[in-house]
């Protein structure tokens, strides 16, 4: 009898747990530089802050921290010359790791719906990865705040901050007649 109680006791209280959310916010990928959020409040989007040319770059004493959003950074060292959208390079010596393919971003949202941005690198017989956090801040318009928070030999973080991480921060305005300069539609 003391097992049959204890038995219910474990079903009543297994069956009832709260179940998981089955509405968790999701940001789905749209392109390599945007997602859509789940709750209808827009696409983040970083086409905006794409910079092959000119990549986001962090500085140490002997490193480079280099980040391009969405493009491929271009003149880059060794193995960041081709599709590479995060990279570590030597200062003085002549070495560039791909932490990640500027193609095939994946877009990852918590449960309190932050969104980072996973790169993966192949290279050679390493996975590489780069998370970059997104933080969204609609008082950061210009510049994006770009922090670097740590790496291992095979896994680097990052943190970025803009407006563009917020829903609908970057958006393009829609075209409509009016902003075409036609009004007789």
């Amino acid at each position: 009898l003391l097992i049959s109680y204890l038995l219910l006791d474990i079903y009543v209280f297994a069956t009832s747990q709260t179940p998981l959310s089955t509405t968790q916010l999701v940001c789905a990928k749209w392109d390599a530089c945007t997602c859509e959020m789940s709750d209808g409040s827009g696409r983040v989007s970083l086409h905006r802050l794409a910079r092959p040319e000119e990549p986001y770059e962090l500085d140490s004493n002997s490193y480079r921290f280099l980040y391009s959003p969405c493009t491929a950074m271009k003149d880059a060292k060794q193995e960041c010359q081709d599709d590479t959208s995060v990279c570590l390079e030597g200062r003085e010596e002549d070495f560039g790791y791909n932490f990640g393919r500027a193609s095939d971003p994946e877009f990852i949202t918590d449960m309190n719906g932050n969104i980072t941005v996973k790169y993966t690198s192949d290279v050679g017989n390493k996975t590489r990865t780069s998370n970059v956090v997104l933080v969204c801040d609609p008082s950061v318009t210009a510049r994006p705040l770009v922090m670097f928070k740590g790496m291992t030999q095979t896994a680097m973080n990052w943190t970025f901050t803009s407006i563009c991480a917020c829903p609908g921060g970057c958006d393009p305005s829609p075209v409509t007649c009016e902003t075409m300069g036609r009004h007789d539609v």
